[in-house]
């Protein structure tokens, strides 16, 4: 079986954000997905997944993944004292393969600063290097507004520094940025995490 590659999951991702800007700002009378539960995000990127599934059918999502579940479906032993979640803990999603094999773990965070997202890249991260796991890498969606005449290049330092700060080994945004006549933008990233 031919793994969907990291570039197809982060095309998705952002394909997903995208549209979730587009349908809550349509939805709402203008307002930007900012103000949305971080729910609503999510169950739109899971949709972009439906389109990929449609042409590969081997790829699945699942929403609020615990990581209960992701242990039982995969029959993987985790050292409790490298891996410091409990089993009521949840990741927003779960990429798996029909098989029932995990791909990766996805969260969406608002992004702030470099530290608003290295919570859960430092939980993927614990994830990923456990012995015998099959997910061998995470992904996590920061979205984030700024104002003013700099603000696209606030928002490009902002995803700098939350790429540094995290150890993501890329990173990639929607582009371009988008722009309100107030001068307000609006961007998200998608980190890769291995």
């Amino acid at each position: 079986m031919t793994a969907i590659s990291s570039a197809i999951i982060m095309d998705t991702i952002l394909s997903g954000a995208r549209s979730a800007f587009e349908t809550y700002q349509d939805l709402s009378g203008g307002h930007w997905v900012g103000n949305a539960p971080e729910s609503f995000l999510q169950a739109c990127i899971a949709l972009a997944f439906k389109d990929l599934k449609d042409q590969d059918d081997r790829l699945y999502v699942t929403l609020e993944a615990s990581t209960k579940k992701i242990l039982a479906d995969v029959d993987m032993k985790i050292d409790r004292r490298t891996v410091k979640m409990s089993d009521r803990e949840r990741f927003d999603m779960r990429l798996w393969y029909k098989g029932g094999l995990p791909r990766a773990i996805i969260e969406t965070k608002k992004a702030w600063n470099a530290d608003s997202c290295n919570r859960d890249a430092e939980r993927i991260r614990q994830w990923i290097r456990a012995k015998s796991n099959p997910i061998n890498s995470g992904y996590v969606v920061g979205y984030t507004v700024a104002k003013g005449k700099t603000a696209v290049d606030t928002i490009k330092r902002r995803f700098e520094a939350i790429k540094n700060r995290t150890g993501a080994s890329h990173y990639q945004a929607v582009q371009p940025s988008v722009q309100d006549p107030g001068g307000w933008v609006w961007d998200i990233a998608c980190f890769e995490i291995r």
